[in-house]
């Protein structure tokens, strides 16, 4: 899920990081496929993001993806960056059933209760200044005891850290470790 812009060209600033899942030594090694949803206006700006209408209909393609197309029910996994983190950790609330883990990187929040069930690992820099790392801070200080829950933080970094996180092929391994349980 992409963060936030305030025209229609969301989305597209996720092609670097969401690249690295096409790789052809990772395409061998997780088979995947990756949906990159667009957050049209007015959700996108200044609207209600990914909690809104769009985040419904994430969640109603997923579904119907999972009917038409060879995907593992057990490995849908979301992640986003800023905007779609916080979508991350909504959509992650809202349906535990559909999603297996999620990676939101530089925004989040939720319910620490309800997010303690999924797998969830998230990522924030010291010096954002965007969205700072408080939110993230709270949430990991929350659920360090739950078994599922990773939070790293870099201490430099930024809000530009999405590539930094899906170049490591450690965090794509854990990634693709979660579900498959039946």
């Amino acid at each position: 899920l992409h963060g936030k812009s305030d025209n229609n060209e969301n989305g597209k600033q996720i092609g670097d990081w969401m690249s690295g899942f096409a790789k052809t030594e990772r395409q061998a090694k997780h088979p995947c496929v990756v949906l990159a949803p667009l957050c049209y206006q007015p959700h996108g700006g200044t609207g209600g993001g990914w909690s809104a209408k769009p985040g419904d209909e994430v969640v109603a393609l997923v579904k119907d993806l999972v009917k038409s197309l060879p995907i593992d029910k057990t490995r849908i996994y979301v992640t986003g960056h800023s905007m779609g983190g916080f979508g991350t950790c909504h959509l992650l609330a809202a349906e535990p059933r559909l999603f297996a883990a999620g990676i939101p990187i530089a925004g989040c929040s939720g319910d620490a209760g309800a997010l303690k069930r999924v797998p969830l690992w998230v990522f924030h820099a010291a010096d954002d200044d965007v969205v700072k790392p408080d939110t993230a801070r709270s949430l990991a200080k929350a659920l360090e005891r739950a078994k599922t829950f990773k939070y790293t933080e870099f201490p430099d970094g930024g809000h530009g850290i999405p590539g930094r996180v899906f170049q490591d092929d450690a965090v794509i391994d854990w990634l693709f470790a979660q579900g498959g349980k039946k």
